[in-house]
């Protein structure tokens, strides 16, 4: 029985680690208790054996699993007792002064093994009273936690662990986790089966799971990257099978383009049906929606629908059959899941933001959904982030059609959407997908900070002056058109709007044939982008403004606006399509 190992196991249960073996109030009756219960304590093999009355307590290592002759089958009032007894009987062993109310055991107040009674050093206290190893809590399986918590808490605890957003953990003779937002707190005790959690369950739930891994970063014996490697390892996409599909996708479409569009019959929409069905049970749902949306046109080509058009048809096909190319050719788990998409978005925790409303986008999908995306820069990182408020649209009886209604804005900000793009605000507990469209969840609380204050060197990675840097940053001089196709929520959310400040605005031009708005933006050297705006009824106010700013430019009564748009390439020249405009005496240069 090695005596120094229970000398600082009984120093080290203080009154957070009993609390912790049973509860508070059952150490508060011990110690009541304890100066009229006399014990008689006899050193054993394995442990103390101590006699109180008609009750008898073993403790053995861990203190947990100690036993009482009692009626409870858990950690009792006795066995605090006999702990706090048994640490003051040992106190006393080493001091030399043993207490006549206690029956030594094994030696008459010689510890075992022979050695002298001596008193310890100051260095030796502390080093006695030491908090414990906790080598239980240490060695918990990654993988068995991460089965605990589920994927979305352990993709949280991701999140929080690479933004530095940990728990408040304190390390005492009990490990305490604590969340404030919510309340939760976790004790980890050992053995761990004694561990309490605020939620009140007796087995290992989530928030014990997750305490165990923020003490293991803690004491550095996990990463973050070591947890998104095992989070990447649970996600391991079936290549080979991916691949077979991949294939199918490909020989299927190489099939449709040999028959050509007028020699099909209507045996391609089944055929496009059970591809997008196997799409989604190998979990592409990307591929799942650009089979539906190729369906859908051929569709429209068989009724002769107005809406069709062949050139749709085919950037459709081609489009198509470049990503099952490409994912033939993916060799990596995180290439098939950038190429597969998401069914629906997961929002990650994003942390604490400051975001500066800088325009909203109307849009009405094929599919039945009417809204406004909302473009913020993010003040510190200029990491654009979008919201959408989008909503089913309906028919009255006379079909008419029109939206559900406008709401107000998200994060309990008290404001209308219309404001939601002028101002600036700061979320908390922000949550974003992994394209920055911004969660409206409750977690998240909004702040209206005022006005907003746009200085510029918030928005330099996206404003441009120069056209040619403008070319090379956005574009890159790729010689392939970029295609431009209205979905469900708003355009392509993998490329963000640019910042365009030009030196020079011709007069604005609507075509009636094309029912296009053009206007041509130059920079100080001369290199051209033409803004472009197709007319559609949600598009009719966008272009009566840009056509009223326009004349007031050519009748030199306003400076030219800084433009915000999609920047983009057609008929080999760069284009811009508007989403808003910035007064010059927005654009700051100090704060």
């Amino acid at each position: 029985m090695d005596l120094g190992q229970w000398k600082q196991a009984l120093d080290a249960a203080d009154d957070d680690y009993l609390a912790g073996l049973a509860n508070k109030g059952i150490v508060k009756r011990a110690y009541k208790e304890l100066p009229d219960t006399r014990a008689d304590i006899t050193q054993e093999e394995s442990g103390f054996l101590v006699q109180m009355g008609d009750v008898s307590c073993r403790l053995a290592l861990p203190l947990g699993s100690s036993q009482c002759s009692c009626v409870s089958r858990s950690i009792c009032k006795h066995i605090i007792i006999a702990v706090l007894k048994t640490r003051d009987y040992l106190k006393e062993q080493g001091e030399g002064a043993p207490d006549g109310d206690y029956l030594k055991g094994q030696g008459e107040g010689v510890p075992d093994g022979g050695e002298e009674d001596r008193t310890e050093s100051p260095e030796e206290k502390e080093n006695t009273a030491s908090a414990p190893a906790f080598s239980e809590v240490a060695s918990y399986p990654l993988e068995k936690a991460r089965k605990v918590m589920g994927s979305r808490r352990f993709q949280s605890l991701i999140e929080c662990a690479r933004l530095g957003m940990a728990p408040k953990i304190t390390v005492t003779s009990v490990i305490t986790v604590e969340w404030p937002e919510d309340g939760t707190k976790v004790k980890l005790l050992e053995p761990l089966a004694y561990s309490s959690c605020s939620c009140h369950k007796k087995e290992m739930c989530s928030h014990r799971a997750e305490a165990i891994v923020w003490y293991q970063l803690k004491a550095g014996l996990l990463t973050a990257d070591m947890l998104e490697q095992a989070r990447e390892d649970e996600e391991l996409p079936d290549l080979e099978r991916i691949h077979g599909l991949a294939g199918t996708v490909r020989l299927l479409l190489e099939g449709l383009l040999r028959t050509g569009l007028a020699r099909s019959s209507q045996d391609v929409l089944d055929s496009l049906e059970r591809l997008a069905i196997l799409c989604h049970n190998r979990e592409l749902p990307d591929f799942e929606r650009d089979a539906r949306a190729l369906r859908d046109s051929w569709q429209n080509y068989f009724r002769r629908m107005a809406s069709f058009r062949p050139e749709d048809l085919m950037r459709q096909l081609t489009r198509l059959y470049r990503k099952a190319q490409a994912l033939e050719e993916a060799r990596t788990p995180g290439r098939v899941r950038q190429l597969a998409g998401q069914f629906k978005a997961e929002y990650r925790l994003a942390g604490d933001l400051i975001l500066i409303g800088i325009g909203a986008r109307h849009f009405l999908s094929k599919t039945g959904y009417e809204g406004e995306t909302v473009y913020f820069l993010e003040a510190s990182s200029g990491q654009w982030y979008t919201y959408t408020d989008a909503r089913p649209v309906f028919y009255e009886q006379r079909g008419g059609r029109r939206p559900a209604g406008r709401g107000s804005a998200p994060w309990d900000l008290r404001v209308s959407m219309d404001e939601l793009p002028q101002l600036r605000i700061r979320l908390r507990q922000a949550r974003a997908s992994s394209r920055n469209r911004l969660s409206s969840g409750s977690q998240t609380r909004g702040e209206v900070l005022g006005p907003r204050q746009i200085h510029r060197k918030e928005i330099e990675s996206c404003y441009y002056t120069d056209f040619a840097r403008l070319f090379r940053e956005q574009i890159g001089g790729g010689p392939l058109e970029e295609e431009r196709e209205e979905e469900d929520y708003g355009f392509d959310e993998t490329r963000h709007p640019v910042l365009v400040h030009p030196s020079a605005a011709g007069p604005g031009v609507f075509d009636r044939i094309s029912q296009t708005f053009r206007m041509e933006l130059g920079d100080s050297r001369g290199i051209t982008v033409s803004l472009e705006a197709v007319y559609s009824k949600q598009q009719e106010p966008v272009i009566r403004s840009l056509e009223r700013i326009s004349r007031r430019i050519q009748e030199g009564r306003q400076e030219i606006p800084c433009f915000v748009g999609d920047i983009y390439l057609a008929d080999g020249e760069m284009k811009l399509y508007p989403i808003a405009f910035l007064e010059p005496k927005e654009i700051m240069d100090e704060e």
